[in-house]
């Protein structure tokens, strides 16, 4: 009987002997350094620190047991990235390889990581307990960010990091402060190229395309009243050869040496790719007076034909520029065809409702000019 009762206790006991899981999975909040001070909260399940973070935004509950999953779920990760409002989860970082073990979920206000722009997490121990010192073993980026990882609470002796996920290569366990950007900004790239503070070369990805109507809207019109109304349009309408910079990777944090005097002017290399000049210009005056319908908009328009083409450049920095020395942004360049005539084209249409709001509100009729100012 006494063997009998012991076993009963015993399995009424048990349930009530298991521990709870530990509060590690945590919240860190980034912060331009300027203004920097510490803000970290503690919970027992991962959903609970990305419904933190996010502010109440983005529901993991899904994946409460398996982070992993969550990780590697493409609903995750737009939930993530498409989440609303100001506030950002911008990384989350795993105290093991493969995404296991507690998290660490990065957020920011201001919105998505922007290249040229910086927030930081300069202690990562802010609990009282310093959990999270030393522990990152891997990251998973969002909206945007490069998930930067230091040996030191002042961002010194860089380790590793990415804009995707990894596993930490370099560093494992040696995190101590992070910096969440969005990486070179083409402004960046271009004055760099062309000022010669990088060593900047140009691969085109296939042959020069001709493109024989490229269109591009020079100015807009509206009818917000109740009767037909004629409006005027007058302008230089002038178009140039352009190209746009679209930021890539950065593939290597790589050695820091000295460049020596390699300018690589933008302009002279799509010039030698094209070959011919890159700086062409058609102009063309217009005036005329167009009617518009109510609650429609009149579209003045101009058409050229250009030559086009799209490629990859290798843009390296003696010392390291936004923690890495190698960045390749693609590139497309329309160079004008200068025997070719402009021509310009006028359409209507209806307003949105977007358009509605914005222009009705300025005056019954209007005329935007290119540079978005109005007049009437």
């Amino acid at each position: 009987m006494t063997s009998l009762a012991l076993l009963g206790t015993l399995a009424v006991a048990s349930p009530a002997a298991a521990a709870d899981p530990l509060q590690h999975n945590c919240a860190v909040r980034a912060m331009p350094s300027v203004s920097y001070a510490q803000e970290m909260k503690c919970f027992t399940f991962f959903d609970q620190a990305v419904a933190y973070a996010s502010g109440n935004t983005v529901d993991a509950s899904a994946w409460r047991w398996d982070p992993r999953a969550a990780i590697y779920s493409p609903s995750f990760t737009r939930a993530v990235d498409t989440a609303p409002g100001d506030r950002r989860i911008l990384s989350i970082e795993f105290e093991h390889a493969d995404y296991r073990g507690y998290a660490l979920v990065v957020w920011g206000t201001g919105g998505n990581c922007e290249p040229g722009r910086e927030r930081v997490v300069k202690n990562l121990g802010q609990t009282t307990d310093h959990w999270w010192t030393d522990k990152v073993s891997s990251f998973s980026p969002y909206n945007g960010c490069y998930s930067e990882h230091f040996d030191d609470i002042n961002l010194n002796r860089l380790l590793d990091g990415q804009n995707y996920k990894m596993d930490m290569t370099k560093g494992n366990d040696r995190t101590n402060a992070l910096s969440l950007h969005g990486g070179l900004s083409a402004k960046e790239a271009d004055d760099d190229c062309n000022s010669g503070k990088a060593k900047c070369t140009f691969t085109p990805d296939a042959k020069i395309e001709y493109v024989p109507t490229s269109i591009k809207d020079e100015m807009l019109g509206w009818n917000c009243s109740t009767q037909p109304q004629q409006i005027r349009f007058d302008d230089n309408i002038t178009r140039t050869s352009s190209y746009t910079f679209e930021m890539g990777l950065s593939t290597s944090y790589g050695v820091e040496a000295g460049i020596g005097d390699t300018k690589s002017h933008v302009d002279t290399t799509l010039s030698l790719t094209f070959g011919a000049s890159f700086g062409e210009q058609l102009a063309k005056d217009y005036d005329a007076t167009q009617v518009i319908e109510p609650g429609s908009v009149g579209i003045i328009s101009s058409a050229v034909a250009n030559r086009k083409i799209s490629g990859t450049w290798s843009v390296t920095y003696p010392k390291r520029k936004w923690y890495h020395t190698d960045w390749h942004p693609s590139m497309t360049a329309h160079r004008l065809d200068p025997d070719q005539p402009m021509h310009i084209v006028y359409n209507q249409r209806p307003m949105s409702s977007a358009e509605k709001a914005s222009f009705c509100s300025r005056s019954s009729i209007g005329v935007s000019e290119p540079a978005g100012g109005a007049r009437g």
